[in-house]
């Protein structure tokens, strides 16, 4: 007669273990909050590169693992592509947001190039450009601007500026003597 001790498990439970299929939900969860952590803050950007530092010494992992394992192996690069997706749109989304604040931007030079054609001088206030403020710090954030300076000899110049949209601390501004966007890093 066979008794089972306390505490041991059945023989076939180990193999039952085994059994169970890998579970990618994880993996998933985990990459959509890494894409919205990076995607919603200012500095995201920072965050997402010092991801993929950890990105890539984790897909070497992964790929050791794929390769000693080959009946795990689909799920293992499964997981790899999940992570590289995420990536890939962190970054994509980066580029989206930094296009929509420029063309914002663009249409702000327009106005700022019409109303001075049109009176002579630079417009002391957004709102002389008929834009409101909230709409101006919505379209490019809290730290953008735009004031009328007193410009090199008699005239005075246009300075509009915003953040990087991945970075937040690197100015992109408008220089208005050379007639084009000139990037200031930190």
């Amino acid at each position: 007669m066979m008794t089972e001790t306390r505490g041991t498990p059945p023989a076939g439970a180990k193999a039952e273990k085994k059994a169970k299929p890998d579970k990618l939900y994880p993996a998933v969860i985990a990459a959509v909050i890494f894409v919205g952590l990076c995607v919603s803050t200012i500095g995201g950007e920072m965050l997402a590169a010092l991801g993929i530092l950890i990105l890539l010494l984790w897909i070497v992992v992964n790929i050791i693992y794929a390769c000693r394992n080959p009946a795990r192996r689909k799920f293992f690069l499964v997981r790899i592509c999940i992570w590289v997706v995420a990536f890939v749109s962190v970054f994509v989304s980066f580029n989206i947001k930094n296009e929509i604040m420029r063309r914002y931007a663009n249409e702000v030079i327009v106005k700022i190039k019409d109303f001075s054609a049109a009176h002579g001088r630079c417009a002391q206030t957004l709102a002389e450009l008929g834009i409101e403020s909230q709409e101006f710090e919505e379209a490019l954030g809290r730290r953008s601007g735009y004031r009328c300076m007193k410009g090199e000899g008699e005239g005075e110049l246009p300075n509009l500026y915003y953040t990087d949209p991945g970075s937040g601390f690197d100015i992109w501004h408008y220089d208005f003597v050379e007639d084009k966007w000139t990037f200031h890093p930190d």
